[in-house]
């Protein structure tokens, strides 16, 4: 296995977006070379040193994917087109009523 990823975090007004791909590009253990996307948002929190900024938003990325959802992401489902990133069919579901 040998991987390569490329990682943007990018402080957009208030909220920190951390997005970027993960690729195994070792032919044996991945012969297709399919990326594993992926988007956090996270507050931002005004941090004035670069590293800091930068280790501080990755680590908060990294809490907040291994923590459930909160109830304001679970309730609505979301409208529109498929999500780019996972693919995930993000698509509003039909209501019966």
């Amino acid at each position: 296995m040998r991987y390569v990823a490329k990682v943007h975090v990018l402080d957009v007004m208030d909220e920190i977006c951390i997005s970027g791909y993960v690729v195994d590009s070792d032919p044996i253990t991945d012969p297709d070379h399919e990326a594993y996307e992926f988007a956090y948002q996270v507050p931002s929190l005004g941090i004035d040193d670069p590293a800091a900024w930068l280790l501080n938003a990755l680590y908060r990325a990294l809490v907040s994917q291994k923590s459930p959802p909160r109830a304001a992401e679970v309730g609505t489902p979301a409208e529109g087109v498929p999500h780019t990133l996972s693919e995930a069919g993000d698509r509003a579901h039909p209501v019966m009523g």
